[in-house]
């Protein structure tokens, strides 16, 4: 790992990584307007890993957006596991670095459909 460093991987590779990062966090966000931007209020970050979205509908409880979630195959964090009380069920947290912007899209189709079942 030293030599990888003092090589400068790091610093070559940032600007392919950047560029993947920005590539699923596009792809994200376009799939989130398509899909869930009547349910959910965000903005698109500029830095990290991940989108925080905040229901619009104060009542959606998205601990049961995820149990549904998961029974169609996504998975997002919940903003409950934040709050130190885990009283507040508005939000979620979605990463976007691991999946390809194809399965990013499948994602956010599948979590559309489980907030669908939850009546939203």
């Amino acid at each position: 790992m030293l030599d990888a460093m003092n090589a400068g991987l790091p610093e070559r590779i940032q600007p392919q990584i950047l560029a993947l990062y920005r590539a699923r966090r596009d792809a994200l966000c376009e799939a989130m307007e398509g899909h869930l931007g009547s349910l959910f209020a965000w903005e698109k970050p500029q830095g990290g890993m991940f989108v925080w979205a905040t229901a619009r509908n104060p009542s959606l409880d998205t601990d049961e957006l995820m149990r549904l979630g998961l029974e169609e195959g996504v998975c997002v964090t919940l903003s409950s596991v934040f709050d130190v009380t885990g009283e507040d069920r508005r939000a979620i947290r979605v990463n976007f670095t691991l999946n390809a912007p194809e399965r990013l899209h499948e994602g956010v189709r599948r979590l559309a459909a489980a907030a669908r079942r939850l009546g939203q």
